[in-house]
């Protein structure tokens, strides 16, 4: 336990310390009092499977509160799990669910941020308000927003489209039949299976598939635990099979608010071939006909860009923001580098 310097008898007494399972009531009760406009972290479920269900060896709760005069004013969790960089692998954390009463967000919002990054080698921030990235700045974090984009490719055309909105759209609709054609030339071998569960078998397989640059590596209890069992994601499973064996993985979320099929996550046995393009051609086909209308995701990856930039996705600059940090000024020098990055959509807390 952490705690600010002794207080004096006018000063309340505060104190970081790691939440328990049975924090939650409280917290709960915090997050409605402070932050009644997000829904989501007052849901009992959605806490329990982010937090407490979350794959890792570690039995404690991966959550910090901060308490003034024993009353809960503020939590920060993190997810953890491991991280390929390079020949190396190391625990890396991504902060979640930061909130802080806004009389704290001085020096006792610092000190419960400080707890939570001594809990991996690397910390990964996204999805974060103007205030929570000003603080992750000013702690030393490396701002790579300017390189994480998002991409969209309208999936169909409203009553609302331009004449020119209509051009394009029928401009991309060919160049995506064209592609298709091509890639079913170039590769004859290739199949594509769609679920709506996932198999541990092929899981098993795709968590061996080596990552084309720094990302997260994704065991077959983490994807199943990340997509499967999320309360919050709707989602469908395309497999690319080569001679009838797994060779990439796409997962899509369906939103059905937005009608738009959201790409959460991109494996593949090879990101050099350029046949893992056709398992994204095969992604933007199902969406279409599931009757969306929009195909999204969000991505800082050279290999997965160069594919979605090929199907006729259009590319913009992120509104989600992506920051790192590492304590270890080697590894901080090494990630700091954007090109060298595979992360998508699916690695970020924004679903």
């Amino acid at each position: 336990m952490n705690s600010l310097p002794a207080a004096t008898s006018s000063s309340p007494v505060i104190q970081v310390m790691r939440a328990t399972k049975q924090d939650w009531p409280e917290l709960a009760e915090f997050y409605a009092r402070e932050f009644n406009e997000h829904p989501r972290l007052n849901d009992a479920k959605t806490w329990q499977w982010k937090i407490l269900e979350q794959p890792t060896n570690s039995p404690q709760v991966p959550f910090f509160i901060l308490k003034v005069n024993d009353r809960i004013e503020g939590g920060i969790g993190y997810l953890s799990f491991p991280m390929c960089i390079g020949q190396s692998t190391i625990t890396a954390i991504h902060p979640v669910n930061y909130f802080v009463n806004p009389r704290y967000k001085g020096l006792p919002a610092l000190r419960l941020l400080r707890a939570v990054l001594q809990e991996g080698d690397i910390a990964i921030g996204s999805n974060l308000s103007v205030v929570a990235q000003q603080l992750l700045e000013k702690s030393g974090f490396i701002d790579h927003s300017a390189y994480f984009f998002s991409y969209r490719l309208l999936l169909r055309i409203t009553s609302r489209s331009t004449l020119r909105g209509l051009l394009v759209w029928v401009w991309r609709r060919a160049r995506e039949s064209l592609l298709h054609t091509l890639l079913q030339l170039q590769h004859r071998s290739l199949t594509y299976h769609i679920a709506t569960k996932l198999d541990n078998t092929w899981l098993q397989k795709a968590s061996e598939w080596p990552l084309p640059g720094y990302g997260i590596q994704k065991s077959a209890e983490y994807m199943i635990w990340r997509y499967a069992r999320s309360p919050l994601l709707n989602c469908c499973y395309i497999w690319q099979l080569d001679n009838g064996k797994p060779a990439g993985l796409a997962v899509l979320h369906f939103d059905a608010h937005e009608k738009a099929a959201v790409l959460l996550d991109l494996c593949a046995a090879s990101f050099e071939s350029g046949s893992f393009v056709g398992l994204i051609v095969a992604a933007i086909q199902h969406a279409r006909s599931e009757g969306m209308n929009t195909f999204d995701t969000h991505s800082m990856s050279p290999q997965i860009e160069a594919a979605l930039r090929r199907t006729g996705c259009a590319g913009y600059a992120s509104s989600l923001g992506l920051v790192l940090y590492s304590r270890d000024t080697t590894i901080a020098r090494t990630i700091e580098i954007p090109g060298h990055w595979h992360f998508i959509l699916g690695d970020t807390d924004r679903y």
